[in-house]
């Protein structure tokens, strides 16, 4: 056991489930899960109970546990969850996109205090390994956009609307029975996990922390009264615009061009576009919601925190000094 990964695993929902069976089918030998932290150990038979607990004190004060990995679905749960990992001396994997986004300058502070870390890559884009990638090949490049389809769930929607003429309500059921949508799909449909993955995006792609409430939100309801044609080309889309002294964030539908690199990003893929100052315009594109996707994130981060990688945070840094000459603050 001394070479294995001993982690404490919290949530056994549709991620977690993921996590879990992945592990065990193609990690067993590198990874052991030493305990998980539920809260109705009655609803999964099929674990061996001993693995099982509802107290968070048998993950965060037991020792031999390298890493934690949080799962759960309630923001502020998973919030308070990370923190008290952190201060734990745990390193921490998490796929809260509500978490992060909303703390996420309090985390970059606690990870410096601590001299831990913490990874979310799962928390946006499922299995496009978008954040990795503004950390390292755009760390010291000039980002002058970014641009996506960033909800699963929603696309997923407009997917089975136009392509296969079902009702929303029919629709909804069917991305929820998948994994797709959210146990509560308000949070897809007006907008939130969108803005919320929108505002990690920015942090990392611009060094910008905006609130949730600084995004302008276009729900579903008020795209459908609308009443637009849904045989055309409709997406959601992300959007950061930087053209002036503030960022402004956006989510909003979109009627895209045929020829869009968007318009073949069907169901719950996803697809962003990174505009930047040498490189120009590069698309990611991939499989963005679902156990699988998440799962495939959650497990590439914990391979990345094996070999030592952490977030820099360079923009973020950047900005900070930008913001302080600006003011005329001594660095």
């Amino acid at each position: 056991m001394s070479n294995k990964i001993n982690i404490g695993l919290f949530g056994l929902g549709c991620v977690g489930r993921g996590v879990y069976s992945n592990i065990q089918k193609f990690y067993s030998e590198q990874i052991n899960i030493k305990k998980i932290c539920i809260k109705h150990p009655e609803k999964h038979t099929d674990i061996n109970p001993e693995l099982l607990t509802t107290d968070a004190s048998e993950v965060l004060e037991d020792s031999s546990i390298d890493l934690v990995i949080e799962l759960i679905d309630n923001g502020a749960e998973a919030t308070a969850l990370i923190a008290q990992s952190l201060r734990s001396g745990k390193d921490v994997i998490s796929a809260n996109k509500a978490a992060i986004a909303n703390s996420l300058r309090f985390f970059i502070d606690l990870q410096n205090q601590t001299g831990k870390t913490l990874l979310y890559e799962g928390a946006v884009a499922g299995a496009v390994p978008v954040i990795r990638l503004l950390e390292s090949h755009y760390a010291n490049e000039k980002i002058t956009g970014l641009e996506g389809i960033v909800n699963g769930s929603t696309n997923y929607l407009l997917s089975k609307l136009r392509l296969d003429k079902l009702t929303f309500d029919d629709a909804l059921a069917q991305a929820q029975s998948n994994g797709f949508a959210e146990s509560d799909p308000s949070l897809d449909i007006d907008g939130w996990d969108a803005g919320y993955k929108l505002i990690i995006l920015a942090a990392h792609a611009f060094g910008d922390t905006l609130s949730i409430e600084e995004v302008q939100r276009t729900t579903f309801s008020e795209f459908l009264a609308q009443a637009p044609d849904l045989s055309k080309q409709w997406k959601c889309i992300a959007k950061v615009n930087n053209e002036g002294e503030n960022l402004e964030l956006s989510i909003d539908f979109k009627e895209e061009p045929i020829d869009s690199q968007f318009t073949s990003v069907e169901y719950e893929l996803n697809a962003i576009k990174v505009h930047s100052a040498i490189a120009g315009t590069n698309v990611l594109y991939g499989s963005g919601a679902g156990a699988n996707a998440t799962a495939s994130a959650v497990l590439s981060d914990l391979f990345q925190w094996k070999k030592g990688f952490r977030y820099d945070y360079s923009k973020f840094y950047q900005r900070k000094e930008y913001l302080k000459k600006l003011q005329g603050i001594p660095a």
